[in-house]
């Protein structure tokens, strides 16, 4: 059991002012295995709000940062259960090079990685009684956030600087476009974080992006495109990164968890 107040505080993630004075919710962390094999990290609050978070990390995958973040997440009240997006690389993938990674993730099967993502969302609801589940991920998982929309089996997905089309390197016979799943008629609300000098979203990608998030759908759905102008890829989740902006980062973070639970 993670003690609520004093749960390591992610400056970049912001509290609200009741949790400031009251301290988080005290939060357990559990690990566990999906029936696919893909091992997930949940965090899950002493008192739950009825919301529920499925994270898809970066290319790093799970490891203490992510553990770190989820039960910041999860002492505001969100449970939140994170995946390994390399199961089915490696028995052992936190021993996979970014090298080795980069290189295989055109081997990935988008029905295979949204299946695990969707397997999440529904022990959300299930085992833990989430009445209202998202999705988030960042880079990597930003991409399959995009993926997953098209099933519209989450009450909305939150991508951060995920990628809007698919590296050349990535293309595989199982990975199909991301604005192709964005583009469904079933396609979750999206809110979209992009960062203005990200390589990963050139600005005839994000005018896609914006394209589909304006037609009929999904302004119905209250999607969204939020671009902050200066940042660089991978600026709002780690601060040892050389992209992390923090002041944009507290912006970002307020706005997704806008979307999440109403408590700015």
């Amino acid at each position: 059991m993670i003690r609520g107040k004093l749960a390591l505080m992610l400056d970049f993630i912001p509290v609200p002012p009741d949790f400031e004075e009251l301290g988080l919710f005290d939060v357990e962390i559990q690990h566990s295995v999906l029936s696919s094999g893909t091992p997930v990290t949940v965090a899950i609050p002493e008192t739950s709000l009825g919301f529920g978070l499925v994270f898809h990390p970066d290319i790093n995958g799970l490891r203490p940062l992510v553990e770190e973040t989820i039960a910041k997440l999860a002492g505001l009240g969100i449970t939140t259960i994170a995946i390994e997006p390399f199961s089915r690389m490696s028995d052992n993938p936190s021993e996979l090079t970014l090298e080795e990674k980069f290189a295989r993730i055109k081997d990935l099967d988008d029905n295979a990685q949204c299946a695990d993502l969707l397997a999440a969302g529904q022990i959300l609801r299930t085992q833990h009684n989430c009445m209202f589940v998202s999705m988030m991920g960042f880079c990597i998982g930003g991409m399959y956030a995009f993926k997953c929309a098209g099933t519209g089996e989450f009450d909305d997905v939150i991508s951060c600087y995920g990628m809007i089309t698919l590296p050349q390197d990535w293309k595989g016979p199982g990975q199909r476009e991301p604005l192709d799943y964005v583009a469904m008629e079933t396609s979750s609300p999206v809110i979209a974080i992009v960062g203005g000098q990200d390589h990963y979203a050139p600005s005839d990608d994000v005018e896609k992006l914006s394209e589909i998030l304006n037609n009929k759908h999904h302004k119905e759905i209250l999607s969204e495109l939020i671009v902050f102008p200066d940042a660089d890829h991978a600026f709002m989740h780690d601060p040892d990164r050389d992209t992390f902006r923090a002041d944009d980062a507290k912006s970002a973070w307020a706005l997704a968890l806008d979307v999440v639970k109403q408590i700015y």
